[in-house]
């Protein structure tokens, strides 16, 4: 009867560190930015410093080129000065991009900093989010280099329309982005994680984006043209301490168990 019943526990306490691990994933609209018209390049926002505000956003509902994705135009440029910048979707042949992605299209974003928005929902407490992006920089043309790096993002927040022309970007803490180095005409994999504590509220918040920026700092990098694809989200339950005890209690009896089975019988 005793073995009977802790295997009964040991089966529940099973069940249970199973739902620890297991991910859901999270929707994501048009992840792989090919709900567009196929075979067409489409700039969401573009301009030089000299004829463009420094700070310009287009909104995921107005965005009509990139169904679902927002755009950020944060160019640190001096107006009058030299410079261009661009964001919006091309086909992977445009782009000099040969493996790594997902249907025929992918975001870009070229010159000063532009951030690619969405907004995947309210958070849940004791949460951790996992976001994957596709990333890769031109394998030619576009003043792509061997040495850029772009930088992925999760924020517990919405970005605001501000003022004016200006967005509003929701805190983002050094923990939850990742800067990398793009790999030439090749989409790789990256992540970055987010995760929730005893209570939570708000909006879960993808941002991609061609600077190497620490969201964090403030500091920024400017880097050539960058690609985006393949964008998923995924969550996972974090344990409660209860839970943890429970385990503790399941691995004593597990020990337990063998114990008794190991002693001689009289």
């Amino acid at each position: 009867m005793f073995v009977k019943s802790m295997l009964a526990f040991v089966g529940s306490v099973a069940a249970l560190s199973n739902g620890f691990a297991s991910a859901t994933s999270i929707p994501v609209v048009n992840s792989d930015f090919n709900a567009t018209s196929t075979g067409s390049y489409k700039v969401v926002l573009n301009g030089t410093s000299a004829t463009a505000p420094a700070n310009d956003y287009v909104t995921p509902a107005a965005d009509t080129a990139m169904p679902s994705w927002g755009v950020v135009v944060q160019s640190p440029q001096t107006p009058g000065t030299p410079g261009y910048w661009s964001v919006g979707f091309q086909t992977l042949a445009q782009g000099n991009i040969t493996a790594g992605a997902t249907g025929t299209q992918m975001a870009f974003a070229n010159g000063g900093m532009n951030l690619i928005y969405q907004d995947v929902g309210a958070v849940t407490a004791n949460t951790t989010y996992t976001l994957t992006v596709g990333v890769g920089s031109p394998g030619s043309g576009y003043g792509s280099s061997a040495s850029d790096k772009a930088t992925i993002a999760l924020a517990n927040g919405t970005v605001g329309t501000g003022s004016g022309s200006y967005a509003t970007l929701p805190t983002i803490n050094a923990a939850n982005e990742s800067t990398f180095s793009t790999t030439l005409g090749t989409l790789t994999d990256n992540s970055v994680t987010l995760t929730t504590g005893a209570t939570a509220s708000g909006d879960l918040t993808i941002i991609l984006e061609n600077a190497t920026p620490q969201f964090s700092t403030g500091t920024t990098v400017l880097e050539s043209q960058v690609n985006f694809n393949n964008v998923l989200v995924n969550s996972s339950p974090v344990p409660e301490p209860t839970s943890i005890a429970i385990l503790g209690l399941a691995a004593g009896a597990m020990c337990l168990l063998g114990r008794r089975k190991s002693l001689p019988i009289s």
